[in-house]
């Protein structure tokens, strides 16, 4: 899928958009070879999480896309119930992933979760404090420097399958309460 946004306007720089609450400009999104257009609200509906937003995995992994590589890491419900952590282990890294293959497993007594891949991708780095054995990061900041690995997505910014935050936390309270 072919994604592009353009700016109709000669006055406006890129960088300053968003302080242009003012003027209500038109916009086009070319998706698929469809031209839409979109006031300056709307387009910020649609892209607003594109660059430094965390999406969700149905299987409680978190990925934030920065530029053409992205973060993963493991949402705190995953890790519920877990006092402490014993042991983190990686897969092999720099090499290729599907989404939902096991990147990692975390082991905390007889108790063993896996952490699978958000999207298609190589694994790049590792979180040099996890590493190290500062297990407690995954518990205290799991959303943050908590981060399990640095990945290259095979397609950089692809969605498919994620959910934005609002829909994850919904369906999380949707499961808790039947």
């Amino acid at each position: 899928m072919h994604s592009s946004i353009g700016i109709i306007s000669d006055k406006l720089e890129p960088n300053k958009l968003s302080r242009a609450s003012a003027h209500w400009m038109l916009f086009f999104l070319l998706v698929n070879n469809n031209l839409c257009f979109m006031d300056r609200t709307n387009i910020w509906k649609h892209f607003r999480n594109v660059g430094g937003y965390q999406y969700f995995t149905d299987t409680h992994e978190w990925i934030e896309f920065k530029g053409s590589i992205a973060y993963a890491g493991i949402c705190p419900f995953k890790l519920t119930g877990m006092g402490s952590i014993d042991e983190v282990m990686f897969e092999a890294t720099d090499r290729q992933f599907c989404q939902n293959d096991v990147i990692a497993s975390i082991a905390a007594g007889n108790y063993k979760i896996q952490v699978y891949m958000p999207v298609n991708g190589w694994v790049k780095l590792i979180n040099e404090d996890i590493l190290a054995g500062n297990y407690n990061l995954l518990l205290e900041q799991p959303l943050s420097n908590g981060w399990i690995a640095m990945i290259v997505p095979a397609l950089p910014n692809n969605k498919l399958d994620l959910l934005f935050q609002d829909q994850y936390h919904l369906k999380q309270r949707r499961r808790q309460w039947g």
